[in-house]
């Protein structure tokens, strides 16, 4: 059966690459081929944990429609880091505590792989700038998975705000599963310069690596959603 999974899996990556190969052969006899085929980009990202992320990116499109890129991925709390606070009641220890740094819990790098589909362009003007939309889709794959951290103990006793002791916790498992996206996006072009404005949705889950995160025996509960999305802007640049 292992066997079988294998030969089909081969067999499946094979054709996929005939085919890729065979369309950048027509490509190239209609004298379509770019260029200029390799661009660098920068993005910016906010989504529904209230992240932000900032992806540094390289493209290479071979031909007008179709773009396989690979980026970066570097997320971070929006704001102050205390208004995340996740806390509870430590009944066995007549304790509160509370999550010192609950950035320490959530996906800091990832590697996101995409390819994408640019529909016809528009022509703005006379100049030369040009309007797009493209349809794109990917992966995420969390290349940190610190999940652990410190929770900090307070008394509970009315008054007393200061910290009693610090007990280091650790995640239970450490997943780092691939995730995917499906984004559109618009964008402005004059052939060395792209502005694109886009919503991006997926299942990645940036606390991933902190679902087993126990506290004195209590699950710690961090914010999830079904899906994930966001928003994103990117500024690239055609070498």
């Amino acid at each position: 059966m292992k066997k079988a999974k294998r030969y089909y899996r081969t067999v499946k990556y094979g054709l996929a690459v005939i085919l890729f190969m065979q369309s950048f052969s027509v490509a190239a006899k209609m004298n379509i081929i770019e260029k200029r085929p390799f661009s660098v980009a920068l993005g910016g990202s906010i989504d529904s944990y209230s992240t932000w992320s900032l992806l540094p990116s390289v493209s290479f499109r071979p031909i007008p429609y179709f773009e396989l890129s690979a980026s970066l991925r570097l997320t971070d709390f929006i704001g102050n880091k205390d208004n995340y606070s996740v806390g509870g009641v430590s009944y066995a220890s007549h304790h509160l505590w509370n999550l010192r740094d609950p950035s320490d819990f959530i996906y800091h790098f990832a590697f996101q792989p995409e390819a994408k589909v640019y529909l016809p362009e528009i022509k703005l003007d006379d100049v030369g700038d040009r309007l797009f939309l493209t349809l794109g889709v990917g992966m995420i794959k969390p290349l940190t998975n610190q999940a652990k951290g410190f929770v900090e103990y307070f008394p509970e006793v009315n008054g007393y705000v200061g910290v009693d002791h610090v007990e280091r916790i650790e995640n239970r498992c450490r997943d780092m599963n691939w995730y995917t996206f499906g984004e559109t996006a618009v964008g402005l072009t004059d052939d060395r310069w792209t502005v694109s404005l886009g919503y991006r949705l997926s299942n990645y889950d940036v606390y991933g690596s902190a679902r087993e995160l126990y506290v004195q025996g209590q699950k710690v509960k961090f914010d999830k959603y079904k899906s994930n999305s966001e928003l994103f802007l990117s500024i690239s640049y055609t070498l």
